[in-house]
């Protein structure tokens, strides 16, 4: 008997060694160049892999959102730099304090003698800081008064003690104490510490929207938005009207870059941002935006100017009615640069800059959003 032997495959094995894998590597001929370029945008990587090439992006906002709560609607804010603290009113008759360190809701204080239930009977319109007290002015339209908030003092309230018909807008100077209260006919002055009145003056086309102060000559600006398009330039010392300024049609909100010397007013009903020479009190541009605008904010720092939207262009605009957009202007070409959709599409009624740490804050219904430009 033959002994047993294991048959064997007909196919040869061959050991695949070092140099087998090198000549496969060579002609496979594969390299890669990775590269990393940043655009508008975004931030892109490019990669190349022979003769085939392909380019990913990444996207990555230029500007970071932090929502922050108020638990009922918004309207109009002021920055008090110093404590870094956001007031929010609310054209009702209440004051909400967010902490700009934390994004909290801090503090919610009401108009003093306010019925919370029925807001619309008090309007609270237009409020200031003064950051070296650290105290909030607000005017109460619906009442024909205003109040001096002191927070250190448990957010104590101090009425000024005259009845201000329709008092719409509030600006305070603290380095000559001064307070200008705009009504429906006149604009009035007191004293930031004796609450005494120092001047009153009648001034034109009371159907004025914003204000703004220069507080290092104590010159007002204040827009005329259903009679004659224009801008109103106020002697707050002399008390007396200087020009006013043609712009666009509608004009609603106002920021002054004093560093530049300018003023960009939003034109609400002709999609146009109107550039004021403050030194000339002049016209000196035109800036085409998308529709709709109606609040503008700027960065002295970095020149920029941001400006909201907002379809519902009557006293009370709702967050729903919004566009959801904010152009971001470059300062220096005066043109487009880019644009953010709010996180939850939603229109602002009001935009600032604190200039001290150049984050942004807008108002859309009843969230106040925290926009921070990244590095």
């Amino acid at each position: 008997m033959k002994p047993h032997r294991s048959r064997q495959s007909n196919i040869p094995r061959r050991p695949i060694g070092r140099s087998l894998i090198g000549i496969a590597l060579g002609a496979l001929s594969l390299s890669a160049v990775i590269g990393l370029t940043s655009s508008q945008n975004t931030t892109s990587g490019y990669i190349a892999k022979g003769h085939v090439s392909a380019q990913l992006t990444l996207k990555v906002p230029k500007y970071k959102f932090t929502s922050i709560a108020l638990g009922g609607p918004a309207w109009r804010l002021s920055i008090n730099e110093k404590t870094n603290t956001i007031l929010v009113t609310d054209y009702g008759a209440t004051m909400k304090f967010v902490d700009g360190a934390s994004n909290r809701l801090s503090k919610t204080v009401y108009v003093p003698g306010s019925v919370p239930a029925t807001p619309l009977n008090y309007r609270t319109y237009g409020s200031d800081v003064d950051e070296t007290k650290n105290q909030y002015y607000i005017a109460v339209a619906q009442t024909n008064t205003a109040y001096q908030i002191s927070p250190q003092y448990n957010y104590s309230s101090e009425k000024f003690g005259y009845d201000i018909t329709f008092a719409r807008s509030i600006l305070v100077n603290p380095t000559n104490r001064k307070v200008w209260i705009l009504g429906s006919s006149h604009m009035w002055r007191f004293h930031a510490d004796t609450f005494s009145l120092e001047g009153m003056a009648g001034v034109p086309n009371a159907d004025y929207r914003e204000t703004v102060i220069n507080r290092t000559n104590s010159q007002l600006y204040f827009t005329n938005s259903n009679t004659n398009n224009t801008v109103t330039v106020f002697d707050g010392l002399g008390m007396k009207v200087i020009t006013t300024v043609t712009v666009g049609t509608a004009p609603r909100g106002l920021a002054l870059d004093t560093t530049r010397n300018l003023l960009y007013v939003a034109n609400s009903k002709s999609s146009s941002v109107s550039v004021i020479d403050t030194l000339t009190n002049t016209l000196v541009d035109t800036i085409t935006v998308s529709a709709n605008p109606i609040g503008v904010a700027v960065d002295s720092l970095r020149n920029k100017i941001f400006v909201t939207h907002h379809s519902n262009l009557g006293e009370f605009a709702t967050a729903q009615s919004g566009t959801g957009s904010i152009d971001v202007i470059d300062g220096a070409t005066r043109t487009i640069e880019d644009v953010i959709s709010t996180p939850s599409d939603a229109g602002g009624t009001d935009i600032r800059v604190n200039q001290t740490t150049g984050i942004i804050y807008g108002i859309a219904g009843t969230d106040l959003y925290r926009i921070e430009p990244r590095a």
